[in-house]
């Protein structure tokens, strides 16, 4: 609780920081400096700030021969309150969680060669909304756990596992954006979006890179001749939007994926083109089950964001795993350039304590990847962090 009202009150007032310059690296790895100075402290009016967690669900995550044909009952609103009763921790004002099951109140037939299948209850979904995630990616390697299901018990008929999500998504409430399944699962979503008293275009979509072919899903199977899809689906990108954001998931049928397989390289030369030829502005990857590196990318006038892994997030379908974190990019209010990024880091447990920020010994992040300084430093004991641009 003392933590998360920190963060509250350090975006609250405004104090100078020396500015990092962006430091351009073949390697793309420049050791962390430690520092006693905190995180600039801002006043939350002149930035935006957009905050992004990992794979996420909440399911019984049980394997196909004993699992549930129901949903696990919808309290992730209880973990979400009470681990960020301010609502300032997890989300900021644009708030991208890569949601990795199935959607649907009813499994009718769980697609047989699954090790586990998740499913997550649209109640669920709809907590987190109300909680301030308002960006969803969909589209991952779990997005047919259930090959036929109806996305509400009452639903007229069971639809395609990735067709049941899209209409139990269609069905929520409230102010977001989702994409990854659906008829039409390649096409760019863009949505204006109120933030900071002014409206911001968003363009977004979710990519999964896989080594099967997952219908009524946004994917490219790297095993096949994937360029003229890919170049369709990112011309989608060619529109004039105030933020673009991309969310790439990768994964093969070997298993969780390694930093430098084949899909997690295809997803940084996907992320990177995104960024110089299109204009992204934030590409967000995930699946592979850990951290990954950051980096900064000048094109296009203005500096872009790469966060390559966020690791796990809330998920109770998988095991504990310590390296994770959320990542929290701010834009100035009035031009959306670069003026912050921040880590949190922290360790996912699929227990009864499932989310723990990291205190004291901060070394296990020590080695994350960038090509720009970060600075790290301690608030209360916990792990965080920074650079200013």
């Amino acid at each position: 609780m003392a933590f998360i009202l920190l963060i509250l009150s350090l975006t609250s007032s405004y104090a100078q920081i020396a500015l990092d310059e962006v430091i351009e690296d073949s390697k793309w790895y420049l050791p962390i400096v430690s520092t006693q100075t905190s995180p600039a402290i801002i006043n939350k009016n002149e930035y935006i700030e957009i905050t992004a967690v990992g794979d996420t669900a909440w399911t019984y995550g049980a394997r196909p021969s004993d699992g549930s044909q129901t949903p696990k009952e919808a309290t992730l609103d209880q973990i979400l309150n009470d681990l960020d009763p301010q609502k300032n921790l997890f989300v900021g004002d644009l708030s991208f969680v890569n949601w990795e099951s199935a959607v649907g109140e009813f499994c009718d037939a769980i697609r047989p060669t699954v090790s586990f299948y998740f499913l997550t209850h649209p109640d669920s979904v709809e907590q987190a909304i109300e909680h301030g995630f308002n960006l969803i990616g969909l589209a991952n390697n779990h997005s047919q756990d259930c090959d036929l299901g109806r996305a509400f018990k009452n639903s007229s008929q069971s639809l395609h596992g990735p067709l049941m999500s899209a209409e139990a998504l269609s069905e929520l409430k409230g102010d977001f954006l989702w994409h990854g399944v659906g008829e039409n699962p390649m096409s760019v979503k863009i949505k204006e979006m109120f933030v900071k008293g002014r409206k911001i275009k968003v363009a977004f979509a979710s990519l999964s890179l896989i080594s099967w072919d997952i219908p009524n899903s946004s994917f490219i199977n790297f095993r096949t001749d994937y360029e003229q899809k890919l170049e369709s689906f990112l011309d989608g990108f060619n529109i004039v939007a105030d933020l673009k954001i991309l969310a790439i998931h990768t994964q093969d049928k070997s298993g969780h994926q390694k930093p430098e397989d084949e899909a997690y390289l295809l997803m940084k030369k996907i992320g990177e083109k995104f960024i110089n030829k299109y204009g992204g502005d934030i590409v967000f990857g995930q699946g592979a089950h850990t951290y990954g590196g950051v980096k900064v990318i000048e094109a296009n006038k203005k500096k872009s964001v790469f966060v390559t892994s966020l690791g796990n997030f809330i998920h109770d379908g998988l095991r504990a795993n310590p390296d994770n974190y959320i990542a929290k990019i701010l834009l100035s209010t009035d031009d959306l350039k670069l003026k912050q990024i921040q880590i949190l880091p922290f360790f996912n447990n699929a227990g009864s304590e499932i989310l723990k920020f990291y205190d004291g010994d901060c070394s296990r992040i020590d080695n994350l990847k960038s090509n720009f300084v970060l600075r790290k430093t301690s608030i209360q004991d916990k792990c965080h962090y920074f650079s200013s641009f």
